[in-house]
This record gives structure tokens, C-alpha cells and sequence, in this order.
């Protein structure tokens, strides 16, 4: 290796590792401020459900949580599986789908209320009400689908 390409080598390391010394704290700090969603779904013989669920968020229309400014379209929140579509006054915010063991997680959450939604005619459904917290995971245990 030529002494140019071993110095521009050295300069991107120590350039590299000074940025995850700032950029760390930063990405730390960002994530503590959103929270994240846990649970298992059941049917209800109480055997795990393989199903989608969305997070769903109500706000008024034609206004953006957080500035309650009129907005022409969603600033997303940056959650995983993120779709920020919007069904008139409901936000989606995220949809997953259940592990084999009826198990979900949902990461990156603003702080605020939802609604977990999910299930079919034939399981059953859930209307879920949850609280998400900055910084912190909102374990809501074992979910049932109700028929009817």
C-alpha cells in the first residue's frame, strides 16, 4: 500500500471514529425521547394469532400533531414499518405482523395515544387503546381477538 493511500486511510479512521464520538450521544438522546409498543396476540381458544396490526393515531383534520399547524401532508415519526397513511382523521403509524408465538414489538413511537387494531372476521378483532411514553416500552401483555 503506497504512503498516500495508508495516510488518506488513517485520516477516514480517525474521521469516522470522531463522528460516532459526536454523532452517539445524539442518536441516543433522539431515541430516548420515543418509546416503543410490545404484546402477544391470542385467539380465542388462547393459542397464539399469526396476524397484521397497525398502530392508529386520531387527531383532528386537517392538523398535524405536535404544531397544530394545517399541514398538507404527515411528518412521519421515523417507526419501523412506518406507512403514514391516513384514513380521514386516522393516522397509521406502523403495521407489523405477529411472530409465530403471537408476539409483536413496535419501535420508535412519539410519546402520545393509540390504538393497536387487527384480527379478521374468521379470528376475531382487537381495538387496543395504548399509551406510549418517551423512552420507555408499553408491555400490554397478552391481547385476546374478540369475535363479534
Amino acid at each position: 500500500m503506497s504512503r498516500r493511500a495508508l495516510l488518506t486511510l488513517s485520516g477516514l479512521c480517525v474521521a469516522g471514529a470522531l463522528l460516532a464520538w459526536v454523532a452517539g450521544p445524539v442518536a441516543a438522546s433522539m431515541m430516548a425521547d420515543k418509546g416503543s409498543v410490545s404484546g402477544r396476540v391470542l385467539m380465542s381458544d388462547g393459542k397464539p394469532a399469526a396476524l397484521s396490526l397497525r398502530l392508529e393515531q386520531t387527531v383532528p383534520m386537517g392538523v398535524d400533531k405536535g404544531d397544530r399547524k394545517p399541514r398538507a401532508s404527515w411528518i412521519d415519526s421515523g417507526a419501523t414499518n412506518l406507512q403514514g397513511e391516513r384514513q380521514g382523521n386516522v393516522k397509521i403509524v406502523a403495521r407489523v405482523t405477529t411472530d409465530k408465538e403471537g408476539k409483536f414489538t413496535i419501535p420508535n413511537l412519539e410519546q402520545g395515544a393509540y390504538t393497536l387494531v387487527g384480527g379478521s372476521k374468521s379470528l376475531g378483532w382487537i381495538y387496543y387503546p395504548v399509551e406510549v411514553e418517551a423512552g420507555k416500552e408499553t408491555k400490554l401483555g397478552d391481547i385476546t381477538l374478540t369475535k363479534g
